[in-house]
């Protein structure tokens, strides 16, 4: 996406003109990894900020709130700060005020402290979650990070979030929901988005450029996790029981699943084949 890159780039230079700007390209989403993995191993700095070149910023970006949040994250060993304010109250664990920002801790147990939206992130903790042939969709939908006792915050208000940004591509193709906030822009900022809108989504209709891989259902998800519940618990006793199993998956278990997984569990033989 050389073109979307090129007018992200308008974006940042207008709105975040503070930003020291890297994009890292890659040949296809496929092998997303590959390229970050070997440029972080490059990276000097501790600390690093992530988007994607598909989010558009089109206000200006409080640089104040942004150093108060590095500040925050290097003085407590964070591992990674969510700038983009994509969780709601329920994830977090506690909240804190620092100086002039609201944060929230992430609960261990959810499943999308992967997430690839606007972040801070150590670059250890960023590298060690990577492995080779990685597309973004794998890492952004992986529970890599799940009870792995990474310290993740998020920006409760935040620069970074709606309507502060159009999320311009879905699924390989320009995103009509965002038609709206493009109609909100005036002058070369319109001009340029509305552009590469028609291009996009004309193209994309008679031939996509890729598709999103496949979720799997909410039973193959239930069964997924009943399994490694399973797994676990038959790690400190042979005779499993499903209590013993519902046990493991009470202390390890991402809210939006739990009743499907439960489900799974009572309405299923062990070992769950």
């Amino acid at each position: 996406y050389k073109d979307i890159a090129d007018t992200f780039k308008y974006f940042v230079n207008k709105y975040w003109p503070e930003c020291e700007l890297i994009l890292v390209p890659n040949q296809t989403p496929k092998f997303w990894s590959n390229k970050i993995i070997d440029y972080l191993k490059s990276f000097n700095e501790k600390y690093f900020i992530t988007t994607m070149e598909d989010l558009f910023w089109f206000a200006p970006i409080d640089n104040n709130t942004i150093n108060e949040c590095v500040e925050f994250a290097i003085n407590n060993n964070v591992d990674k700060l969510e700038l983009s304010g994509s969780y709601g109250n329920h994830y977090f664990e506690s909240t804190i005020k620092y100086k002039n920002i609201s944060l929230g801790l992430l609960k261990q147990n959810t499943t999308n402290r992967m997430a690839l939206q606007t972040a801070i992130w150590k670059k250890d903790y960023f590298l060690n979650k990577l492995i080779l042939n990685m597309t973004a969709w794998n890492f952004d939908g992986s529970e890599k990070g799940m009870n792995d006792k990474g310290t993740i915050y998020s920006l409760i208000e935040t620069p970074f979030r709606h309507p502060h940004c159009i999320h311009f591509m879905r699924h390989g193709k320009s995103n009509r929901k965002q038609i709206g906030k493009i109609n909100t822009l005036i002058g070369q900022d319109k001009k340029i988005v509305d552009d590469l809108f028609d291009k996009y989504y004309s193209s994309s209709r008679q031939k996509p450029q890729f598709k999103r891989p496949a979720r799997p259902s909410p039973e193959e998800r239930a069964k997924k996790i009943a399994v490694e519940a399973y797994n676990k618990a038959k790690q400190s006793c042979s005779n499993v029981t499903k209590e013993q199993i519902i046990e493991c998956v009470n202390k390890n278990m991402a809210i939006h699943v739990y009743n499907d997984t439960i489900d799974y569990i009572k309405n299923n033989n062990i070992p769950f084949n």
